[in-house]
């Protein structure tokens, strides 16, 4: 039996992450942010128009702001998959977001969180950053009908499809790709 980290979590002591769940909305902070939960990361959203969302000097068009850290406030890494997916859970697999990073001027960086300021789907203002061919994912293992789609970007960045590795999509991954978000509710 491995050996029960400080949390009392085996999973954790063995260097395994613990197991995607679905989040939870708890009670808002005093600043108005809502605070939702999963096994994995803290979420503090500010939605557009909610006085948290000026709280800090956040200025700018978008419809909300996610601060998120991993819940045993441990330093990076976070995946970007990860990222991906508490946007699209969060607030709908077509919102946009953007993570930032500021002037020196500007920074903040205390607490082993990331930022990521986000648009609702459909918005005219909201920035339409990265590729247009539509959709083009790899798994852990590269199938022939994917090879088409994704071989002329990775051919640009003078790669191989042969050494084209991805990490395996975990349980559940794909199911909320239709999800318009919870946070707008």
């Amino acid at each position: 039996m491995p050996k029960a980290s400080r949390s009392g979590n085996p999973a954790k002591a063995a260097g395994r992450q613990e197991r995607w769940t679905s989040f939870v909305r708890h009670q808002n902070i005093p600043t108005g942010e809502q605070v939702w939960q999963n096994s994995r990361y803290t979420v503090l959203v500010a939605v557009r128009n909610d006085h948290a969302v000026r709280w800090a000097g956040l200025e700018g068009a978008h419809d909300a702001h996610l601060s998120f850290r991993r819940r045993d406030r441990q330093p990076e890494p976070i995946s970007w998959r990860d990222i991906q997916r508490i946007k699209s859970e969060l607030c709908g697999s077509e919102a946009e977001a953007l993570e930032c990073f500021p002037a020196e001027s500007r920074l903040i960086d205390g607490s082993n969180q990331r930022h990521l300021w986000v648009w609702r789907q459909g918005k005219p203002n909201a920035p339409r950053l990265g590729w247009y061919g539509g959709r083009a994912v790899l798994g852990a293992v590269l199938a022939d009908a994917d090879a088409a789609t994704v071989a002329p970007l990775v051919t640009v960045h003078t790669g191989n499809l042969s050494n084209a590795r991805q990490n395996p999509f975990e349980d559940g991954a794909n199911a909320n790709l239709n999800l318009q978000g919870v946070i707008w509710s």
